[in-house]
């Protein structure tokens, strides 16, 4: 069997553990069109970013992942319309974006926002063994790309990170749940309350969008299907 089917066959197996058959099935023919492209991206940049890891598997303590979501990383052409319609909203230059990925994953976000030319990008991750990989991806992306931006990945619990005053686009997947998110909600405005300044949030997937409109951030919706858009000004 091609190592590609073998690759399919092996997410599709995850997809019906964590999503469940009918779920899984409902949502095949455009996950295997996001997953060929995703594929190609990666053989291109030398990468890997494009499976599904079910959470049992992270390395991270078992208090954490009670709070936390499987991996699975935006669609490289999904990321870069996100990315792009965030920053047509928001009138900022790619050269002045500090971008953190809160569950940065295997870094993919990370390195669509390099490729676009953001000055720094941070990936926020609890999982040792995804923030190496990250590392290594960013790695070989920044030099095989010749990408100038700097890019840091930080292993650390999400509520637990102080949001660096520079920072201003905030980048979240669904990637844990809502007592988290109030936290790191917490953090942010914290962050901002020291130095005032216009903060964007993308949020895919906002199932906890409530918590930040309950604290005072302005919502553009759907910017890309799934998408909000919050800010502080």
């Amino acid at each position: 069997m091609p190592s590609f089917v073998k690759v399919l066959m092996s997410d599709f197996l995850l997809w019906v553990e964590a999503r469940g058959l009918w779920k899984t099935l409902s949502s095949a023919p455009p996950y295997i069109h996001h997953l060929m492209l995703d594929r190609l991206y990666d053989w291109k940049f030398s990468t890997r970013t494009s499976r599904f890891i079910m959470l049992k598997s992270l390395s991270a303590d078992c208090h954490h992942l009670k709070h936390s979501w499987h991996c699975e990383p935006t669609p490289f052409y999904k990321s870069e319309q996100i990315l792009k319609s965030a920053l047509q909203l928001s009138q900022l230059n790619p050269s002045e974006v500090v971008l953190i990925d809160f569950g940065c994953g295997t870094g993919r976000i990370l390195m669509v926002g390099l490729n676009l030319g953001f000055k720094t990008t941070i990936g926020i991750e609890r999982s040792e063994n995804l923030c190496q990989v990250a590392k290594q991806n960013l790695q070989i992306f920044s030099n095989k790309c010749n990408k100038q931006g700097q890019f840091e990945i930080v292993v650390k619990d999400a509520s637990l990170f102080e949001i660096p005053h520079e920072a201003n686009v905030l980048y979240f997947f669904n990637p844990f749940n809502a007592q988290v998110m109030e936290s790191v909600v917490q953090n942010i405005l914290a962050s901002h309350r020291v130095a005032p300044r216009s903060l964007w949030v993308i949020y895919l997937n906002p199932c906890h969008g409530t918590i930040f409109e309950k604290n005072g951030f302005k919502c553009q919706p759907n910017i890309q299907k799934g998408c909000k858009l919050y800010w502080l000004a």
